[in-house]
């Protein structure tokens, strides 16, 4: 008989659903010649349009954010191996 899943556990598939997320956006912010134009931000359902005019393009900044998204992902998957799952 096997443990539990992380669909299983809802704060393992928030954290999980938030992990994909980031990562996904790491991996577009990374591409060459990105730039956040448009940006949805949700915060317990609520939703945010952010946008910067001119779009955020200067690579130094775009670095900057993938970092700070790096961060957070790293700490949503340190939350989810404490949680008994791999952030595969």
């Amino acid at each position: 008989m096997s443990g539990p899943t992380i669909d299983d556990i809802p704060q393992a598939s928030a954290l999980h659903t938030q992990l994909n997320t980031l990562n996904q956006a790491i991996a577009l912010l990374k591409e060459p010649g990105s730039v956040v134009s448009t940006v949805l931000v949700s915060n317990e359902g609520a939703e945010v349009n952010v946008n910067p005019v001119p779009p955020i393009a200067d690579p130094a900044t775009l670095s900057s954010l993938v970092t700070a998204l790096q961060a957070q992902a790293e700490d949503i998957a340190r939350q989810l191996g404490e949680m008994g799952f791999g952030a595969g």
